[in-house]
């Protein structure tokens, strides 16, 4: 059985094919890259699992030999030719990664690409002009490019060529029917932990009889969820902000339903406060009561002596 220091584990689609690692740049810095597995015209992102968990005892919050309580550091393989260690425990797993979100924060941050309609070689040579590694741009298939882009441009076609125009309201309705299809998903899915997490949220501290969460706080919730979810990772804080506070989603009773769950919890906690000082006072009342029993101060008995016989009745005896 061969150890393995540098080998890594990735965890990929059931889907046989012919993968290739291509490095996108990052579209905030442009300097720092992540590397992307390609086939055929399908990114995947890859993501290191670690097996972090916060709800571990253990301070590195890493999952542990349960008989010994050393960290899991290492992948066993088996076969009935051969077998291999892999020295580290964390697992790569790749996932799709849609386009539209990277070309989304690259055109909305150059407002070139919203000013004229251009061809597909234009559009191509200014993505090249703004990273100074650009080597990745031919590397992207080309139909990968205009299936993203037919999603977020505006596009006219003349003499059997598209030109495109970046729009920013294609850009905000393409992420509401994603929005929409996410929350479906999650509402018809109760089992889910983001679910239970949504839920923990909703419930009241205090409740008189029935603690049901309203049916329609908790699909508000389960979109606002679903915004984040949607628009936190790759597109732009102002246009996450544009969806949320689009005029199609009404969060106000959301958001007083979470102000009173708010005023709950502090009033619960504060009265938490007082019971506990209450208790504090009583206990440390308690110990000083039994401290003044346990030194009760006794009077030294004095030995009573006889008239004539005391130590200095001498002196004053007649001579």
């Amino acid at each position: 059985m061969n150890i393995h220091e540098g080998t890594k584990v990735i965890l990929l689609p059931k889907e046989k094919g012919l993968y290739s690692i291509i490095k996108l740049p990052n579209v905030l810095d442009q300097k720092s890259f992540k590397s992307y597995l390609l086939r055929d015209d399908q990114l995947f992102e890859l993501r290191e699992i670690k097996g972090d968990n916060r709800y571990l005892s253990n301070d590195n919050k890493r999952p542990v030999i349960p008989n010994t309580g050393s960290s899991v550091k290492s992948f066993i393989f088996e076969s009935e030719a051969n077998g291999c260690v892999v020295q580290s425990p964390n697992l790569i797993v790749s996932t799709k990664f849609n386009l539209v979100y990277y070309l989304m924060s690259i055109m909305y941050n150059n407002d070139s690409f919203a000013k004229r309609f251009i061809t597909f070689e234009d559009f191509s040579d200014t993505i090249s002009s703004l990273f100074e590694y650009n080597a990745w741009v031919g590397a992207v298939p080309m139909t990968m490019y205009k299936s993203a882009l037919s999603e977020i441009c505006e596009t006219i076609e003349e003499n059997d060529e598209i030109f495109y125009k970046y729009s920013n309201a294609k850009v905000i309705e393409y992420l509401h029917r994603k929005v929409s299809q996410l929350s479906a998903y999650l509402s018809s899915q109760s089992d889910l932990s983001i679910i239970s997490k949504i839920k923990q949220e909703l419930y009241r501290p205090i409740s008189e009889g029935s603690n049901d969460i309203p049916s329609d706080i908790l699909q508000l919730s389960i979109i606002r969820h679903s915004i984040d979810l949607i628009c936190g990772s790759y597109t732009p804080i102002e246009i996450r902000n544009q969806v949320m506070n689009n005029e199609r989603y009404e969060f106000d009773k959301l958001n007083a339903y979470l102000k009173d769950i708010s005023a709950q919890r502090k009033e619960l906690e504060l009265v938490e406060s007082n019971m506990n000082a209450v208790v504090e006072t009583t206990t440390k009342v308690e110990t000083k009561k039994k401290d003044t029993k346990k030194k009760v101060v006794r009077k030294k008995e004095v030995r009573k002596v006889a008239v004539g016989k005391g130590a200095l009745d001498g002196f004053f005896k007649k001579a």
